[in-house]
């Protein structure tokens, strides 16, 4: 954005990725799923919130960046336009983007090949804590 002011231009942003990554993310083990449950829910509820938040609060999302990115404003909203598409809509990413992170890394760091994506993701949290949001 700052280039932009420059006179460059942005040639491509998260709009335009037909199959986009992540902005971040949550893993958790098989055990700690299982042992530590309420807390790994605890932190998935905390990220959902969180997330809507952010698209349900443009003002006060562009303030808070603006605050503690120490941006001027007109850059804070131009920066979330553009990293908003990056952002869950509430917690969860396509089998198409999870495809996409498990080939980038099989090609990348030479990691075996799942069989299937449900060997390396499990939403079932991810989904109570929707249907607790009421987001469903």
């Amino acid at each position: 954005m700052l280039l932009e002011k420059d006179g460059y231009r942005i040639v491509a942003g998260p709009d335009d990725v037909k199959v986009g990554s992540p902005t971040m993310g949550l893993t958790a083990s098989s055990k700690r799923l299982m042992e530590k449950r309420a807390e790994v829910k605890k932190v998935i509820r905390a990220i959902v919130r969180g997330l809507l938040f952010v698209r349900e609060r443009r003002d006060d999302t562009i303030g808070i960046m603006a605050q503690w990115f120490a941006l001027k404003p007109e850059i804070a909203a131009r920066s979330y336009e553009l990293i908003l598409p990056g952002f869950s809509q509430a917690g969860a990413i396509t089998d198409a983007m999870m495809q996409a992170i498990i080939d980038m890394r099989v090609q990348t760091v030479g990691l075996p090949r799942p069989a299937s994506l449900d060997q390396v993701r499990d939403f079932t949290v991810v989904r109570e804590v929707q249907n607790e949001l009421k987001l469903h």
